[in-house]
């Protein structure tokens, strides 16, 4: 897709705009119907009954998956690079994957990747890492958070100013 994403980038930049591209790992809110076979679902950090999207459990992450996402999402990154983008943007609102570690609503886990709100913020640090380390100080890397889930033991403002780099708030 990076001849497509090329054409569309070189197309931002003659008039003048920069370009940006969101990077979005869906997690429990992947589409059944589009992704999976009957042996087959949605995974995310932890397993859950009906996503709101598409009536679809979820299943646990392995360690494995969990890594292989964050390596995945660095390729990524890499690949909006080589298109001519100017910032990538991983997704960290909206429910996607980088959002479901961070929510207390999603995250149930009890490992080094759930629970306290700095152990649900390590995919989100490991993600930002793995994806500055492979498109240099050259890119720009940004990123939306959501603040305020729809649910009561989700996401809140206070929470999430503990996920923002010190300087930010």
């Amino acid at each position: 897709h990076i001849a497509g994403l090329t054409k569309l980038a070189n197309t931002i930049h003659r008039y003048g705009a920069v370009a940006g591209l969101h990077l979005a790992v869906a997690g429990r809110q992947a589409n059944p119907n589009l992704f999976f076979s009957d042996e087959e679902c949605a995974m995310g950090p932890s397993a859950m009954g009906p996503s709101p999207l598409f009536n679809a459990a979820c299943r646990e992450m392995t360690e494995a998956e969990i890594w292989q996402a964050i390596e995945n999402m660095a390729a990524a990154a890499v690949r909006v690079k080589k298109a001519g983008f100017d910032i990538v943007l991983p997704n960290a609102a909206h429910g996607y994957l980088l959002a479901q570690f961070l929510s207390p609503h999603t995250n149930r886990r009890t490992d080094a990747w759930g629970g306290s709100p700095e152990k649900r913020c390590k995919f989100f640090r490991e993600t930002f890492k793995a994806v500055r380390e492979a498109v240099g100080s050259d890119m720009l890397v940004w990123t939306k958070i959501s603040v305020k889930e729809p649910v009561d033991d989700g996401s809140n403002l206070e929470e999430a100013t503990r996920f923002l780099p010190e300087g930010v708030k």
